[in-house]
């Protein structure tokens, strides 16, 4: 019998084959969490309306529950539920039992120590209901409940209600902060999520007063289910107890385990030495040693604002990244010696750096900023930049100049404002704008081009406003541009807080059409891309020319637009098969 190949005895082999043979999102226990978590919430979410309800009275408080069954209590949203509920739970004990230290940010914390805390209540709740039903045939309703409960129980309701929902508020926030709308909606979420809370709180209190002023109910809920609720209270006390006494005995038992030495390159000639259990991650040394470590998703391979250059002791095939961190890592086109610090177990010693600074250059005050990092936003970018205004700045008193420019850009600030616009930055006689693209981009880019047309108007009114003092009248250039653009926080030093910005070929592009239109005399050069969004017919107005702009590797189709009244007429086009459709509409419904 010939002896299996030498690949094949390797350690870790069969377990690369497993994971060639499963897609890499299903092998991710973070996308597991994530997507049992939502369930979860889901269920909580229906089950504190539910509770809501007790506001209005009792037979509304059943009904919810009707509906609330008619949601959960099937083979399907059975299975999902506590199928959702198991996994969740499995995939957290693992996360935390491969945790060697607890220095984490608050918000990590609390959300960590809810989710301990809540199997104390919620098993036992779990058994009371759900268990007396299944193994004992006993219906324990609402009524039942609350009657058996209010006011001794009430309580640990309140705190089982409060520590499920905090946690799962935390962890949608978690899943939701780096997604684009989330900044727009953050403030609404946490409203809808506070109402909803003291709602059933009320709900809750309203609910269990009705049921006791109605008099003790005819048929208690046995003493066996109060017996199984219990026991099963304690034993999920002694679980917690065992997992909280293996992480404090946790440190003795790595210390018979071999130590690994992550060597800190910090990029100066310098460099800093700590030692580490074997099985920690490169973000957990970080936090141990007191070593500022970016990490905007809180190490949850959702960004990669930790990664890490690794120079010395890598070897990819020991130490593979898991699927999440490998599908990050693609997608940012990284070199197979970056790693992301939260989610790379060295096994050996290494010199590594890190490639996101931090510590000195982040201040904890920004922990809750989106932007502090950098995120990626589509958006339309304008500039606009006066033309002819170094002579004009030579000829004039520097009250005059200031004077003027204040009072144009404050016209032109509202113009753009009134289109739904950002500024982002004045520079000298030059303004930077920025149109957030939602699911409306026809609308994004359509206000952007109405924008740029109150600001040619805005300068011609000025122009007529003042002939008889200025020796020549005021002209602009503009450049608009689409895409995608990281948005983060830029400065250092002492000059004071930092200032959100926007990066990236897109502004760079913009910026450079803007020159563009300057060299061609005219007032508007629009990305191609822009103008057919926007909804402008190709045969329209403008002139259409393939640019090659300074500082880009490829050549774009742009319009150009020699005035406000040719860009009038192009926009007059744009609305006017819209105008065709509402009329179309008009007379359908009419007829």
């Amino acid at each position: 019998m010939s002896a299996a190949p030498e690949s094949a005895r390797r350690p870790g082999t069969l377990q690369r084959a497993l994971r060639q043979k499963i897609p890499a999102r299903l092998r991710d226990p973070l996308r597991w969490r994530q997507a049992t978590g939502i369930v979860l919430f889901a269920y909580a979410t229906t089950h504190l309306l539910n509770h809501a309800l007790g506001n209005i009275s009792p037979d509304a408080l059943a009904f919810g529950a009707g509906i609330k069954w008619a949601i959960w209590d099937n083979p399907v949203g059975t299975i999902l539920l506590y199928g959702s509920l198991a996994i969740h739970i499995v995939v957290a004990l693992q996360s935390l039992a491969r945790r060697h230290n607890w220095r984490l940010p608050g918000t990590q914390i609390i959300q960590i120590a809810t989710g301990l805390a809540i199997p104390i209540v919620l098993f036992p709740h779990i058994v009371a209901t759900r268990g007396a039903d299944i193994l004992l045939g006993e219906q324990v309703g609402y009524d039942r409940l609350l009657a058996e409960i209010w006011p001794a129980g009430a309580l640990l309701q309140t705190v089982l209600l409060t520590f499920v929902w905090v946690h799962g508020c935390l962890g949608i926030r978690q899943w939701m902060q780096t997604k684009p709308i989330y900044p727009r909606i953050a403030a609404a979420l946490a409203a809808v999520a506070t109402a909803i809370l003291l709602l059933a709180f009320t709900g809750f209190v309203a609910g269990g007063r009705a049921v006791v002023a109605n008099g003790p109910t005819k048929t208690p809920i046995p003493q066996e289910v109060f017996d199984a609720s219990q026991a099963t209270r304690l034993a999920v006390i002694a679980s917690l107890a065992i997992l909280i006494l293996y992480q404090v005995l946790k440190p003795i038992i790595r210390r018979r385990r071999r130590r690994v030495v992550m060597h800190y390159d910090n990029g100066d000639g310098t460099t800093r030495a700590v030692v580490t259990a074997r099985g920690g991650t490169v973000l957990e040394a970080s936090r141990q040693a007191d070593i500022a470590h970016a990490s905007a998703c809180n190490g949850r391979a959702r960004c990669s604002t930790c990664r890490v250059l690794v120079l010395k002791g890598h070897d990819c095939l020991v130490d593979p990244p898991n699927a999440g961190e490998a599908a990050l890592l693609k997608k940012i086109k990284a070199p197979p010696d970056v790693r992301l610090a939260c989610q790379y177990r060295p096994s050996r010693d290494v010199t590594l750096r890190r490639l996101v600074g931090a510590g000195e250059i982040y201040d904890a005050a920004t922990l809750a900023d989106p932007y502090r990092f950098g995120v990626e936003r589509e958006v339309v970018a304008l500039f606009a930049d006066l033309r002819g205004f170094t002579g004009i700045a030579e000829r004039w008193l520097p009250y005059d100049v200031v004077h003027l420019l204040n009072a144009y850009f404050d016209r032109v600030s509202r113009q753009i404002e009134a289109h739904g616009g950002k500024i982002d930055k004045f520079m000298g006689d030059g303004v930077m704008a920025l149109f957030p693209i939602g699911r409306q981009s026809e609308r994004s880019a359509r206000e952007a081009l109405y924008a740029a047309l109150k600001i040619l108007q805005t300068v011609e009114a000025m122009n007529r406003e003042n002939a008889a003092e200025w020796e020549a009248p005021l002209r602009v250039a503009i450049g608009i541009h689409g895409g995608p653009a990281i948005l983060g926080q830029i400065g250092g030093g002492t000059h004071g807080p930092l200032a959100r910005t926007a990066l990236g070929r897109t502004i760079n592009v913009a910026s450079r059409l803007q020159d563009f239109a300057k060299a061609q005399e005219a007032a508007l050069s629009v990305s191609a891309d822009i103008v057919e969004l926007a909804g402008i017919p190709r045969d329209g107005a403008g002139h259409r020319r393939i640019a090659e702009l300074r500082g880009s590797t490829r050549a774009i189709e742009v319009v150009v637009f020699a005035d406000a009244a040719s860009l009038a007429s192009a926009l007059a086009m744009a609305e006017a098969p819209a105008t065709l459709a509402a009329g179309g509409n008009a007379v359908v419904t009419t007829g």
